[in-house]
């Protein structure tokens, strides 16, 4: 078998991968929302970061079994070649590589990747189980190679009942989530569940995120705000999207943005009211019932994705890493 490599550096090209993408994403060994079609090609027309330059590795027939969505920046002299993604919108990112075929596709792919004119090879996010992680170390052994841990994703592996969940967990929480759970009943509320979100609930969604702390506010600049309006709605075609709202006495509370894919709930961002409802920790009661539902879906983890706040391991004590790496090599010593 013979594969064939090409270089994508147009927008219309990229467009072209569309009906590919996915049934590759999803051969994977990671497969994740942040690698889908939908959300990098959003994050690629919001951000413009640099040069597009999408590696495709094709078999004899022309099946797509290898994609490296990479782009070129330039900055004081130097070129580096980067993930698309590699923002602070996106918490997982990887190479998608048909795992069957990985010992004779990752070869190729570096080999190509090797061939494109950068300085430094800057790659965020990669998650632990990422066989990428392994492949670049190894095949870039002589160039000064360098790995860090970037943050953490606590995750909790969901059980089969609610109450088997609540019994897992340290007793002083158990006992806060249900106290929590009893006060909010004294008053009005509702718990909102939308797949496909208006123009409205996506503003109310950013309302609540702004007025959770200054620098939430600081986030919504235009650039933001575009992509936000564009991808939320894409997603929730695709039903891989969950916004959550609390509302009490009539009113959005509390806000929670919910990727609902390759069997995970994944929190993505949220919003509260804080100057009127702290005092009913309106935050943890919609973080109790998003677990909860993603319970009764029969979901298999709920992951908090990236970031180490106390408040996540009030719910569980697993987390897993998240890797950069870093690659610096003299040009000259590109093929």
């Amino acid at each position: 078998m013979s594969y064939t490599t090409d270089i994508l550096t147009t927008e219309s090209a990229f467009e072209s991968l569309e009906n590919e993408w996915q049934p590759l994403l999803e051969a994977s060994a990671t497969n994740e929302v942040f690698q889908t079609f939908s959300f990098l090609h959003t994050c690629w027309k919001s951000f413009a970061p640099g040069k597009l330059s999408l590696i495709t590795v094709r078999d004899d027939l022309g099946k797509l079994l290898a994609l490296a969505p990479l782009f070129l920046q330039e900055a004081a002299g130097t070129t580096s070649a980067q993930l698309l993604g590699c923002s602070t919108v996106s918490d997982y990112l990887d190479l998608l590589v048909d795992a069957t075929l990985q010992n004779k596709l990752y070869p190729v792919l570096l080999q190509k990747i090797e061939e494109l004119p950068w300085d430094t090879l800057a790659w965020c996010s990669l998650p632990e189980a990422s066989p990428t992680r392994t492949w670049l170390k190894n095949f870039f052994s002589g160039e000064q190679v360098r790995e860090m841990q970037q943050d953490v994703c606590p995750q909790i592996m969901l059980p089969a009942s609610w109450e088997t969940y609540l019994a897992s967990i340290d007793r002083k929480q158990r006992h806060e989530i249900r106290r929590k759970e009893r006060r909010l009943l004294a008053f009005e509320q509702s718990f909102e569940e939308i797949e496909q979100p208006s123009t409205l609930d996506i503003a109310d969604f950013i309302r609540l995120h702004k007025a959770s702390s200054q620098n939430k506010r600081a986030f919504w600049d235009d650039t933001h705000l575009a992509f936000f309006s564009q991808i939320l709605p894409s997603l929730g075609k695709q039903r891989w999207l969950k916004l959550f709202f609390l509302k009490v006495k009539g009113v959005r509370a509390a806000s929670m943005l919910i990727f609902d894919y390759n069997n995970a709930f994944q929190l993505y961002n949220s919003g509260f009211l804080l100057s009127e409802f702290r005092e009913l920790s309106v935050g943890s009661l919609l973080t109790a019932h998003t677990i909860k539902r993603a319970i009764q879906e029969k979901r298999t983890m709920y992951d908090f994705l990236r970031g180490n706040e106390e408040y996540k391991f009030r719910y569980t004590a697993q987390a897993k890493p998240i890797f950069d790496i870093t690659i610096s090599r003299d040009r000259q010593s590109a093929k």
